[in-house]
C-alpha cells in the first residue's frame, strides 16, 4: 500500500485516482503520458450537466446561509425543492476516465456542503424569528 501525496491516506499500489480526496496519483500520469489524447467518456456531458444543478444549489445554498432572515429563508426552500428535485448522478459508477472521476466526487462535496449550508441557514432563520418572537412576548 502506498499513500496519497495530496491528503495522506492510504491507497492500492495500483490506484490511478484516490478514492478518499480525487486527486490523481503518480499511476495517473503514467497512463497519461503513454495515452497523449485525452478523451472524456460518454457520460461528461450529462456530468457537466449535473455540475450545472448543483452549483446552481451551492449558490442557494450560500445565500440561504448570508441572509438567514427574510429572503434567506425563500432562498432556502428554493435550494431545499431544488436539492429535492434533483436525481442522483446515475453514471456516476460506470466513469472510468481519471479526470471524470475527480471532478464527479468535487460535485458530490460541494452538494454535501449545500445540503449543510441549507440546513444551517434555515436552523439559524428560525432561531433568530423565534427569538423575535421570544422578545416580542416580553
Amino acid at each position: 500500500m502506498k499513500y496519497c501525496s495530496t491528503c495522506g491516506k492510504e491507497i492500492q499500489d495500483a490506484a490511478v485516482i484516490c478514492p478518499h480526496c480525487g486527486c490523481p496519483t503518480a499511476n495517473y500520469q503514467a497512463t497519461q503520458q503513454t495515452n497523449n489524447v485525452h478523451t472524456h467518456s460518454d457520460y461528461y456531458p450529462k456530468l457537466e450537466e449535473y455540475a450545472g444543478r448543483v452549483n446552481s444549489i451551492f449558490v442557494f445554498s450560500i445565500l440561504s446561509l448570508a441572509l438567514c432572515m427574510g429572503i434567506g429563508i425563500i432562498f432556502a426552500i428554493i435550494n431545499l425543492i431544488k436539492i429535492n428535485t434533483l436525481k442522483p448522478f446515475e453514471y456516476g459508477k460506470n466513469l472510468t476516465n481519471p479526470t471524470e472521476i475527480a471532478e464527479y466526487n468535487a460535485i458530490e462535496k460541494k452538494l454535501k456542503t449545500s445540503r449543510i449550508m441549507t440546513a444551517i441557514g434555515l436552523g439559524i432563520a428560525f432561531i433568530l424569528i423565534f427569538i423575535i418572537v421570544v422578545m416580542s412576548q416580553m
